[in-house]
């Protein structure tokens, strides 16, 4: 080759690969310089560490494929270019193919570095290859030279970018940012270092994974979805826990913000293990090289995985650090409510406090039924609302835990009930009041019309619910045990049946809630029955005080005192046992929706109504009217035995003083003494007949002795009637 030749190639290439370009744009800028140099018709040239797959090419379109004969290969490893006159020196199909395309002439090239194949250039010829195609020998090592500076400049540059990457990292760690702060900066660095036209972050959760950070425009807007990870490409990478490459992403079979990668063509899903287990994916969709990217995506994605885990758990410590201080709060608020109705109507007030919440509502489970028994914000009216079974998103949070709604209006399992006039909107949570054997007593929902509730927002709604659960059982305990302590006092100390029968009206309306109650019952068990203590009423039950009851009459009354059973009526529109004209307008005067009523032993019955609007009565609430009623019939009994007591007495002292053989003083003094209405004294005038010489509140009389009391006492039986 003349130096002229030689000349004129160096100074092409020196023009052509000057530093500063990528390793592709260099090799195009190179073999255009050759192609111009040389004459020839195009040239390409590809790399080894790809598998010899094209890099770049000029002037025409060579197959992806190299193609090339073992002897090709072995000819090129030890460094011999290789010039074809074609068609007819073609040794393989490449050769053939552009021998039969018109082209005379072929030459292949080794880029070689001392021990290392770099890759190999090809130059094509209209005509047959020019002597001056043996210059390629001479500067092709400075052809590769370049070419590898290139390639470590580059290198260079991506690792720079990396840093710069995984420093941004560092320094949001550093500030404290948040979860989803570190997530989204994760993801906005990772799309631009690997050039992917969208990158993704989602965490993993119970129910799927959830994407927290995107960039691109076709995933931004999906934000806050939930994916399941039972699916597509997302399952491999979470069964493996290994990166998996998805040369095209199908349209099939997806769901969720899955569906809106498709027209990204291709996937790289790394899984984010910081300790072992996966909490999260990084994504990265519409590669340029996917392969390629593989090796800088996964050292980033390892540091933005231990980024993650460092928030996650920093976040761990203070999100449980707020729900003790909602936990400690609320006990704090609750722990001095006298009943369990305070309680709820002061659980919805400490809702609004303590959490994100513009309304919230307590329902207590009461017979399979719940019952809104306190509500606030927005919600204040519906206080006394019955909610059927399954129905609604409240019955599905007993069943399947702690329910969020990100848009009530989007979710099809809430109920509405029809006192509502206006549709609900905005977000809310719904968790189960969990009791300390694992029953549920009830439902708290909390809502707002900004933004949807997070999961860390969601268990703060839980550690209220867990308060006040708690302050709802002990409420119980605490008012049985005061009742019943209550009670007890009253009746070991009240000296007249109605001061006894007044108190504890008072602590039976207390018993089911602050509302209503009547007992009815005579001290000493005698008929008919009168009102003798009330509570929660006015003196529009004055006439009540003049009515007699005789529970023979039937009705609620005569049923309680023949079975000595509760009867529980919750709607008195359809009672199990039809009410007496006393009960009746009783009805009618309060406008009663559920009633309880429980016998007081021989002496009567006592009624109480629940203080509030629907509530059905809890089986704790019979349990313990039942024992105050049963406290009540022992004060009562204790009184009648005092009076009979004082009657014994009396009667001692008066016939004391009747003079011998006076019969007529003796049956008086007898009569007058115990309080009857009639006594008689009588003596027998035949086997089977007896005469009363001596009657108290009536004449003598002669009568048949056989089938008599008096029959067993002549008899020598001790023999009782009273009457």
């Amino acid at each position: 080759m003349s130096s002229g030749i030689l000349e004129r190639l160096l100074e092409a290439l020196s023009q052509a690969l000057k530093p500063g370009g990528d390793p592709q744009s260099l090799a195009r800028q190179g073999l255009s310089a050759l192609v111009q140099a040389l004459d020839a018709c195009g040239a390409w040239l590809r790399l080894r560490e790809n598998g010899l797959k094209l890099l770049a090419a000029v002037g025409v379109e060579p197959p992806e494929e190299a193609y090339l004969t073992p002897q090709e290969a072995e000819a090129l490893a030890a460094g011999r270019v290789l010039v074809y006159r074609l068609p007819e020196e073609a040794t393989g199909p490449a050769s053939a193919g552009w021998g039969a395309l018109g082209y005379r002439g072929l030459v292949l090239a080794p880029l070689h570095r001392p021990g290392e194949l770099l890759g190999t250039l090809a130059l094509l010829f209209s005509e047959r290859p020019p002597p001056a195609a043996q210059a390629l020998e001479e500067v092709l090592p400075l052809f590769a030279l370049l070419l590898k500076r290139a390639h470590v400049e580059e290198e260079l540059t991506r690792r720079q970018r990396l840093l710069e990457a995984l420093h941004q990292l560092d320094r949001a760690m550093l500030e404290g940012k948040s979860l989803l702060e570190v997530a989204r900066i994760g993801a906005e660095a990772a799309h631009e270092l690997l050039k992917a036209q969208a990158a993704t972050v989602s965490l993993v959760e119970r129910e799927g994974h959830r994407l927290v950070a995107a960039v691109g425009a076709g995933v931004e807007p999906l934000v806050g979805q939930l994916a399941p990870l039972e699916e597509g490409f997302y399952l491999q990478a979470w069964r493996s826990g290994a990166p998996v490459l998805l040369p095209e992403i199908p349209n099939q079979g997806l769901s969720g913000w899955h569906l809106a990668l498709a027209p990204l063509k291709n996937a790289l899903v790394l899984p984010l293990k910081p300790d072992g287990t996966t909490l999260g994916f990084l994504g990265l969709y519409g590669l340029g090289d996917p392969e390629a990217a593989g090796p800088l995506a996964q050292s980033f994605a390892a540091q933005l995985s231990l980024a993650l885990l460092h928030e996650q758990n920093r976040e761990a410590l203070e999100q449980r650090a707020r729900e003790q201080e909602v936990l400690l709060r609320a006990l704090e608020a609750l722990g001095e409510a006298p009943d369990p109705e305070e309680v709820a109507r002061r659980l919805v007030e400490l809702a609004l406090e303590l959490l994100p919440s513009e309304w919230a509502v307590v329902l207590r489970l009461e017979q399979d039924v719940l019952r809104v028994a306190a509500a606030s914000g927005a919600m204040a009216g519906v206080a006394g609302l019955r909610i059927p079974p399954d129905q609604g998103l409240s019955w599905v949070a007993l069943r399947e835990g702690t329910q969020v709604v990100a848009d009530i209006t989007k979710d099809p399992r809430i109920y509405t009930p029809p006192e509502i006039p206006a549709p609900l909107t905005g977000s809310e949570v719904v968790t189960p009041l969990p009791g300390s054997h694992g029953e549920a007593l009830g439902v708290l929902i909390v809502s707002r019309a900004t933004l949807p509730y997070t999961p860390q927002e969601a268990r703060l709604v839980e550690a209220l619910a867990q308060a006040g659960a708690t302050a709802l059982q002990r409420a119980q305990h605490n008012l049985e045990a005061r009742l019943l302590l209550e009670g007890a006092l009253l009746a070991a100390r009240e000296s007249t049946p109605e001061m006894l029968a007044q108190g504890f009206a008072q602590l039976m309306a207390q018993a089911v809630g602050g509302g209503r109650a009547a007992i009815w019952a005579h001290p000493e068990g005698r008929r008919p029955w009168r009102l003798l203590g009330v509570a929660g009423v006015g003196a529009e039950a004055a006439s009540f005080f003049e009515v007699g009851l005789d529970p023979e009459a039937g009705g609620w009354t005569g049923w309680i005192y023949q079975q000595q059973k509760p009867l529980v009526i919750e709607d008195v529109a359809s009672p199990p046992v039809q009410p007496g004209p006393v009960e009746v307008s009783g009805l009618r005067l309060y406008g009663v929706q559920s009633v309880l009523g429980v016998a007081v032993g021989g002496f009567g019955v006592a009624y109480a109504e629940p203080g509030s609007r629907g509530k059905f009565f809890a089986p704790f609430e019979v349990r313990l009217l039942e024992r105050l009623a049963g406290l009540l019939a022992g004060g009562l009994e204790r009184h009648r035995l005092a009076v009979a007591e004082q009657r014994v007495r009396r009667a001692l002292e008066r016939l004391a003083q009747v003079p011998p053989g006076d019969l007529e003083a003796l049956v008086k003094a007898l009569g007058e003494s115990l309080g009857v209405r009639w006594a008689f004294i009588d003596r027998l005038v035949a086997p089977e007949r007896a005469l009363a010489v001596a009657v108290y509140g009536g004449v003598p009389f002669e009568y048949d002795l056989p089938g008599t009391p008096c029959a067993d006492v002549f008899y020598g039986n001790r023999t009782y009637a009273v009457g």
